[in-house]
């Protein structure tokens, strides 16, 4: 059996209709004002994500190498 999804969205990813279609679609999304995330440096957002073993999305712009690598080693 396939290990569900499990997404975190940041307080730039967490649009309405973007959780609601993952949500009806079985999806277990979490978003930035569930877990009173909102303001906190994009590194930690991935932080948080990773220490909950969900998939991290937002919309700014990061720089991916900077902000990933410190989680790319599993």
């Amino acid at each position: 059996m396939a290990e569900p999804i499990r997404l975190y969205l940041d307080e730039d990813a967490q649009r309405t209709s973007l959780v609601r279609a993952l949500r009806a679609r079985q999806i277990d999304v979490l978003i930035a004002n569930e877990t009173d995330n909102i303001g906190i440096s994009d590194r930690a957002q991935l932080a948080f994500a990773v220490s909950q073993t969900r998939g991290c999305s937002g919309y700014d712009r990061l720089h991916p190498i900077d902000c990933y690598s410190d989680h790319a080693q599993t």
